[in-house]
């Protein structure tokens, strides 16, 4: 019941005509699909990227500005992740990618980069980048602060931690001016109370900070790795779930599959309705992808396994 689909991007690359960006998609779709079989390729991927070929040119070569390089690489990797993800391999393929980016884009001068962050042209190419991979650190002219501005932002998140809210997260976060210290504070909010997610109050801050920075690959992983029954749910963690359908809905899909099964098996009337409840959300979001066959399997196949709870085939009966 895996979703596949082609890469199909909205970014565009000015220096390529539509004829190379196509090309350049079914190359990188062709590698990922060995990559995920095949680990060994992570040693070949650097080796990949400088001998892909654009028409007559290729990104190591001559021709290509090391500005059309730089756009042409943070490109690939953006596509790389939405495909793997898409196939649901993201996870197993992240730390080499990330590291193998990592050490690429460190190949790059700071005038470089801070060319290609400055041309408008560029905009929603570094917008995408840094939300797919805000861990990698392009290099860059950055002003040092003072011991005494660090140790202050330091103290302030540690104070905060001790009590965590999401207001005073959120009035915090939209006062500091620094891109790196925003992006400090918000790894250091949700790492630290990842920590603490068995804890509930800790979990509706948590989720709150993660649907204010549309988080939804790592609340995803989460809502999955530390379940919960979906009676249980605060209404944080349900207004993430509302969210992340809205706009990643292929992630809800796994979620709902499993909460509907561990719904079902509760054997209560109460449980069933909000199975039921989950089913039109699967349904809608199935839709929304294409994936009709795939729903009419999965509601012939929770027929078949529960045949004998009657409550909920009635249930089921209103889905066909």
């Amino acid at each position: 019941m895996t979703m596949y689909k082609d890469i199909n991007s909205c970014i565009l690359i000015p220096s390529l005509s539509e004829t190379e960006l196509k090309r350049l998609r079914q190359e990188i779709q062709s590698f990922c699909d060995q990559w995920i079989s095949d680990a060994s390729l992570t040693n070949k991927l650097p080796d990949w990227i400088n001998n892909l070929s654009l028409g007559s040119r290729d990104i190591n070569g001559s021709l290509l500005s090391e500005k059309k390089r730089l756009v042409i690489l943070l490109y690939i990797f953006v596509e790389m992740k939405n495909f793997l993800l898409t196939l649901g391999f993201y996870t197993f393929r992240k730390h080499e990618a990330e590291k193998t980016l990592q050490k690429m884009v460190e190949q790059v001068s700071c005038e470089t980069v801070l060319n290609v962050q400055q041309d408008d042209r560029h905009r929603p190419l570094i917008e995408q980048f840094n939300k797919a991979f805000p861990s990698v650190k392009l290099p860059s002219y950055i002003q040092k602060k003072t011991a005494e501005e660090k140790q202050q932002h330091i103290q302030w998140l540690r104070r905060w931690l001790a009590r965590p809210h999401f207001s005073l997260y959120k009035e915090y976060y939209n006062r500091i001016g620094s891109p790196e210290e925003k992006e400090e504070a918000r790894t250091y909010a949700i790492n630290s109370l990842a920590l603490q997610i068995s804890h509930p109050p800790t979990r509706r801050t948590l989720f709150q900070i993660l649907t204010y920075h549309k988080e939804f690959d790592l609340g995803f992983t989460l809502l999955r790795r530390h379940q919960l029954d979906p009676l249980l749910q605060s209404i944080e963690e349900k207004n993430f779930v509302q969210e992340m359908s809205a706009q990643r809905p292929e992630l809800t899909l796994p979620l709902y599959m499993q909460w509907i099964e561990s719904l079902v098996e509760k054997k209560t009337t109460k449980h069933y309705k909000v199975a039921a409840s989950f089913l039109s959300g699967l349904k809608e979001n199935m839709f929304i992808l294409n994936q009709e066959k795939n729903w009419s399997l999965f509601l012939s196949l929770l027929k078949s396994k529960y045949k004998s709870y009657k409550a909920f085939n009635e249930e089921l009966k209103k889905y066909g």
